[in-house]
């Protein structure tokens, strides 16, 4: 009953080792329960690895300074390339939201979440930064004067860039052997299946009433 993750080690195809986290269980236990279950383990078949309760609260206390600085010069940055606080606050929010339902989707299957995971959220905020400043910029400087046409070639371009992302994200997660790079893989789909979502549904509803009422705005 105690909590144990195993994953796999492969080079070419073949299992050539395998990583055992355990929270609950001692060195001793584990290298106990393999001795029971292999015969002719050898000390040097295995090292054992202790990260203390102290390091471990203080990466999980950098990652999320990393993360709040990477939203903070992510939000700076937008606000200065818009200049329009309001569009750059909906660009802000939807990076947050698809960060907070990757993170959401994680727990709920309880995935153990490693520091590649995380490096796999900083993409993510880039990758959804990305799609939301192009609907937010074709949208407000569009070529054409009519806001569904600037919305729909927003639309036509992000869309397409998203869902190839995604199929090459999905091949490399059914090709790659690491379950390291699987994670980031997987980590990244999810994040930017939430990203269609949250961009092409919310964003645009939103950005579509602001401006509606801009427009309105200057007529009267």
């Amino acid at each position: 009953n105690s909590d144990v993750n195993v994953r796999e080690l492969q080079s070419a195809g073949i299992t050539t080792g395998l990583v055992i986290e355990s929270s609950e269980l001692s060195a001793e236990q584990i290298i106990d329960v393999l001795n029971q279950n292999l015969s002719g383990l050898k000390n040097s078949d295995y090292t054992v690895q202790i990260v203390s309760p102290a390091l471990g609260a203080s990466v999980f206390r950098q990652i999320i300074i990393s993360i709040m600085v990477a939203f903070a010069l992510m939000a700076l940055t937008v606000f200065l390339y818009f200049r329009i606080p309001i569009p750059s606050l909906f660009v802000v929010l939807c990076a947050f939201l698809d960060v907070m339902g990757t993170i959401f989707v994680i727990a709920l299957f309880n995935m153990r979440l490693s520091t590649a995971g995380i490096s796999a959220l900083l993409v993510l905020i880039g990758y959804s930064v990305t799609t939301d400043i192009l609907l937010t910029a074709r949208s407000i400087n569009g070529r054409y004067d009519n806001l569904e046409e600037n919305i729909m070639l927003a639309f036509r371009t992000g869309a397409n860039m998203t869902l190839t992302t995604i199929v090459a994200l999905l091949a490399g997660y059914f090709i790659a052997e690491s379950e390291l790079i699987r994670q980031i893989m997987l980590i990244m789909v999810i994040g930017l299946c939430f990203d269609m979502v949250f961009t092409w549904f919310m964003n645009v509803g939103i950005l579509r009433m602001y401006l509606d009422s801009r427009k309105k705005a200057e007529r009267k």
